[in-house]
C-alpha cells in the first residue's frame, strides 16, 4: 500500500465514525430507545467501509479501517459501551472481512460475504463485551442474540450491496479514485 492508500483508509474510517456517531446519537435522542441508532449505522457505516474496501482492494485495508473506526469510537457509545474492548471487536471484524475477501479473490462476492460475516462478528463481540463488563444489556440480549446477529448480517449485506453499487456507478469514475486504483 502507498501513502495515498493510507490517507484514504484514514479518511474512510473517520467518515464512517463521524456519520455513525452523529446519526446514531441523533436517532437514539429522537426515539429515546438505546441501540436504535445501530440500525441506521449498520447501513451507513457498511456503505462507507465498502467504498474503502473497493478503493483499496488489498489485504489489510479493512483491518485498518475497522481498527481506526474502533479507535475513534473508544470514548463514545458507538459500538457499545466505551472502552478498549472496541479495539478487539473492530480488529476482529476487519480481519474477518479481509480474510473472507482474500479467500474469494477480493471479488464483489467476497466483499459481500465478508461484510455480512464481519457485521455478525461485531454483534457477537459487542455481546461478549457487555457480558465481560457485567452490563445488564448482556442478559437481555442473550436470548435474542441469534436473531439480532442474523438481522445485523442482513443489514450488513444490504449496506455492502449499496456500497458496491455506489462505487461502481459513481465513485470509480472520479479522477482521485482512478489514481488510487492504479497504484
Amino acid at each position: 500500500m502507498t501513502g495515498k492508500h493510507y490517507v484514504f483508509i484514514g479518511a474512510v474510517a473517520a467518515t464512517a465514525f463521524v456519520l455513525a456517531f452523529a446519526l446514531g446519537s441523533g436517532v437514539n435522542a429522537l426515539t429515546g430507545v438505546p441501540l436504535t441508532g445501530g440500525i441506521v449505522n449498520g447501513i451507513i457505516v457498511g456503505v462507507v467501509m465498502t467504498v474503502g474496501a473497493k478503493g483499496v482492494n488489498r489485504f489489510g485495508s479493512l483491518f485498518l479501517i475497522w481498527t481506526l473506526f474502533s479507535l475513534f469510537a473508544l470514548p463514545t457509545n458507538t459500538m457499545g459501551a466505551p472502552g478498549l474492548q472496541k479495539l478487539v471487536i473492530g480488529a476482529a471484524a476487519g480481519l474477518t472481512w479481509d480474510v473472507v475477501c482474500s479467500l474469494l479473490r477480493r471479488s464483489n462476492a467476497g466483499i459481500l460475504l465478508g461484510g455480512m460475516i464481519s457485521t455478525v462478528v461485531v454483534t457477537f463481540g459487542t455481546f461478549w463485551a457487555y457480558a465481560w463488563l457485567g452490563l445488564p444489556a448482556a442478559e437481555r440480549l442473550e436470548r435474542y442474540l441469534p436473531y439480532v446477529a442474523a438481522f445485523n448480517g442482513l443489514i450488513g449485506g444490504v449496506a455492502v450491496v449499496l456500497g458496491i453499487l455506489l462505487f461502481e456507478r459513481r465513485l470509480r469514475k472520479l479522477r482521485f479514485m482512478k489514481s488510487l486504483l492504479q497504484q
